[in-house]
């Protein structure tokens, strides 16, 4: 479903929008972040049946044509991926495209949201504490110069560079998997820790603002500079010494001090807080191994959107069967899991 309006193609087709989402999805190096339109479109779909990962060299147009919110993944994926177009059958969730053994870095990420029953007028000050009180706490750990901050269009990202949460280069296959579910694992604690610990000492703000802590296998986060799904506001940067959301100025269309801003965000990284990074995330262990190790699988989708002949009874039984008892949000949660996985839309 096409979902671009006359107002969202006229703001991803100034020039310096592009280059700005170009330059934070396709690096010099030849490594990439796969493209995502409306947390949908993964693919773009060749001759023969073969499809391949969306990039933003050469599927940005497509995708920012036929959809308003523009999504890249935390991973940054090796060069050779780009070219990698296999047949569409050929992809199943124990083959998948793009995988934890083809990521070069990680952009370990934190999603601090609003929660539903305030507007985002209503939360932006909590909005602004919590991502402040998260930097700081990476700072006392001697994490800072590599921490870069969005304001994501309803709430706050709070990033960490790709290049000090990477393996080095004899780390291949296997151990590159586990080198990266054992990060995201630890990181997803530490957030997890985090959002306890800022809950528990500002309860007046805390109801306002929920912390995601899902670094997964292609997880996706809004581009810089994409538009809202809903909200009539870009993803814009934030200053990580004084965070503070500015309604209008991430109002479209973007003034040319915020896009200078945006051209100069994610462009350093400290190669020297690697370590602190590691050893704060040694602080986190999992005690259950067969539980970190489920954390980072991919996550499949189909393709295409399946038809009901497909789903198995127990989900036909969700579907046919309204809940309105104990167990309604858990079913909501599998649902909406499954028909993600089936390639249907969010709508």
């Amino acid at each position: 479903m096409k979902t671009s309006t006359d107002l969202t193609v006229e703001h991803y087709r100034r020039e310096e929008v592009k280059n700005i989402i170009l330059k934070n999805t396709s690096f010099v190096d030849g490594s990439w972040r796969a493209l995502n339109g409306d947390f949908v479109v993964w693919y773009k779909y060749l001759d023969d049946n073969r499809i391949r990962l969306l990039n933003s060299q050469d599927d940005y147009e497509y995708v920012t044509n036929n959809h308003r919110v523009l999504y890249s993944t935390l991973n940054v994926f090796k060069k050779d991926l780009k070219s990698k177009s296999p047949l569409k059958k050929d992809i199943t969730s124990e083959n998948p495209l793009g995988t934890p053994a083809e990521t070069i870095g990680y952009t370990l990420g934190v999603d601090i949201d609003k929660t539903g029953m305030f507007k985002i007028e209503e939360a932006q000050e909590a909005l602004n504490h919590a991502a402040a009180f998260l930097v700081r706490k990476l700072e006392d750990a001697g994490i800072h110069r590599s921490v870069w901050v969005l304001f994501s269009g309803g709430g706050i990202y709070v990033e960490i560079h790709h290049s000090i949460c990477r393996p080095g280069d004899d780390c291949q296959g296997k151990d590159r998997v586990e080198f990266y579910e054992i990060i995201t694992d630890r990181f997803n604690r530490f957030i997890t820790e985090t959002e306890e610990e800022f809950k528990r000492n500002f309860p007046e703000d805390g109801q306002k603002v929920k912390f995601d802590s899902l670094n997964n296998a292609k997880r996706v986060f809004k581009s810089i500079l994409s538009i809202h799904k809903r909200l009539p506001y870009a993803v814009v940067p934030l200053d990580r010494d004084a965070i503070k959301i500015d309604l209008t100025v991430a109002s479209l269309p973007l003034g040319n001090d915020i896009l200078k801003q945006a051209a100069a965000w994610y462009s350093s990284y400290d190669p020297e807080e690697r370590t602190p990074l590691f050893k704060l995330l040694d602080q986190y262990p999992e005690p259950d191994e067969k539980k970190r190790k489920a954390s980072f699988r991919e996550v499949y989708r189909a393709p295409g959107k399946e038809g009901f002949e497909v789903f198995p009874p127990c989900m036909l039984h969700i579907i046919e069967n309204e809940n309105h008892g104990a167990g309604r949000t858990r079913f909501s949660g599998l649902l909406s899991s499954f028909l993600y996985q089936m390639g249907w839309q969010e709508d």
